[in-house]
Order: structure tokens, then C-alpha cells, then sequence
């Protein structure tokens, strides 16, 4: 699993649709993603959990084009059997 921070937003922030790509990166339900992103405009960090690093890379991307400050705070590494 990884972990993306959300940390500040920019004016104009298309707000559905970071909800969107926080619904099909991370897998949660609809009201997880609008929560997080309400909290989001409220100046709160969010952690966002996704499965892997690509996951955590598109959703950085993603972000960044939305209009928002984001960082990837945390990658597990699986190792292999």
C-alpha cells in the first residue's frame, strides 16, 4: 500500500473531479472521497491509501493537474516469496 498526501488546494479546484480520483484510485465510496475532499478545502491534510505505486503516482499527477499540493508520504514495498 501507499499513501498520498493531500495538502493544500489552489483556487479554482475542480472538486468533483478530484472526488472522482480519489473514488477509482483509492476504492473507497463516494461519501469517503467527498469527505476527504471537504475536509481538503477546510485546510486539513488528507491521507489518501492506494495499492500500489503506480496508483500513488497517477494520483499525485492527477492532483498536481486539479489544483492541488500533494506529496506521497508513504511506500510499502511488498517483497516477494
Amino acid at each position: 500500500m501507499s499513501k498520498v498526501r493531500l495538502i493544500d488546494w489552489s483556487p479554482g479546484l475542480n472538486k468533483v473531479g478530484l472526488t472522482k480520483l480519489i473514488r477509482e484510485l483509492a476504492g473507497v465510496p463516494l461519501n469517503e472521497a467527498h469527505d476527504a475532499v471537504n475536509l481538503l478545502l477546510r485546510g486539513v491534510a488528507v491521507d489518501v491509501t492506494v495499492p500500489n505505486e503506480q496508483c500513488a503516482q497517477r494520483l499525485v499527477d492527477a492532483a498536481r493537474a486539479l489544483g492541488v499540493r500533494v506529496e506521497c508520504v508513504e511506500i510499502e514495498i511488498s517483497a516477494t516469496k
